[in-house]
């Protein structure tokens, strides 16, 4: 999400880092190796977790009573039809043009601000642009439209507009109501030790499930500090702690897929198998990021 150029975070992200001058190749330069790294090292960290599913008790339960067949490679003939196709091409050449009006600003039009003539935010370009592919795909590919509304994503994004709109409305009111207490109390802390913002991040995310969420949440509250950039956008990575309680969709529906039991939620809750994998990638996505912002940005 946080190395994606069309995900609400990354719209979010940009718009409120675009006021200190930061455009989305600078995020995306901080980020992408970042995440990169990251989730290669949360892999590692778990090459060797846990027993083959010849040894694992769980596995060869549920397979003497019948409930799992033998794990087995298996060969289908799928057909990939015309459409199917178009629409992938159409949704990668989405992320293409966004990535092209991040870069050249010069693409977007101009529209008229308090500023006066500016190029088009890319908050709102990003909204554009993707609901123009979903347009296109929809027209040209022609997939069940009734199977669009009642999928598992078009489900969770709509739940998400609903609870980052309303946390994100809720925190500014909070955070605009007590700002001179705030500073009074934080400020100097997280200045001295900007890392702090990462931690705060993490929780929040984990609390909310929702990276975007998060992002409208914090950021702003960053940004009122005086934060430097570089050490918001080397800590964004932190939003992903979403998995530490494991009630979010993306933890449930990994949990359905893994029929051998061995993708599971211990009896004490927090010891899941999300839990190393999540960390590592976590803590080592945001020390190379604010190693790299600080090169790129301080």
């Amino acid at each position: 999400i946080t190395a994606s150029p069309i995900s609400a975070a990354m719209a979010a992200m940009i718009g409120l880092m675009a006021p200190l001058g930061v455009s989305i190749s600078t995020i995306m330069m901080i980020c992408v190796p970042a995440t990169l790294i990251g989730v290669a090292m949360g892999a590692i960290a778990t090459f060797n977790k846990g027993k083959e599913l010849k040894d694992d008790p769980e596995y060869q339960r549920r397979l003497a009573e019948g409930l799992i067949k033998p794990a087995q490679k298996e060969s289908k003939n799928t057909v990939v039809t015309s459409r199917a196709k178009l629409s992938v091409a159409l949704f990668l050449t989405s992320a293409i043009v966004i990535v092209l009006l991040g870069l050249i600003p010069a693409l977007r039009p101009m529209v008229e601000t308090a500023k006066g003539l500016q190029p088009l935010s890319m908050s709102a370009a990003i909204q554009i642009t993707m609901l123009s592919f979903a347009c296109l795909i929809v027209l040209l590919c022609r997939p069940q439209v009734d199977q669009i509304i009642s999928g598992t994503v078009f489900r969770a994004g709509a739940l998400a507009i609903v609870c980052a709109f309303g946390l994100a409305w809720m925190s500014e009111t909070f955070v605009n109501g007590h700002i001179a207490l705030i500073k009074a109390e934080v400020q100097t802390l997280l200045q001295q030790h900007t890392w702090l913002i990462a931690i705060m991040m993490f929780f929040v995310s984990a609390m909310v499930s929702s990276q975007a969420a998060t992002t409208l949440i914090l950021l702003p509250l960053g940004l009122a500090l005086g934060l430097p950039a570089y050490a918001l956008i080397g800590s964004w990575p932190a939003v992903n702690g979403y998995f530490f309680i494991p009630v979010a969709g993306q933890c449930l529906a990994a949990l359905a897929f893994d029929d051998t039991g061995t993708t599971r939620i211990g009896k004490y809750v927090l010891n899941h198998s999300f839990m190393r994998p999540g960390l590592v990638n976590v803590i080592v996505s945001v020390i190379v990021g604010l190693l790299i912002g600080k090169m790129v940005l301080a």
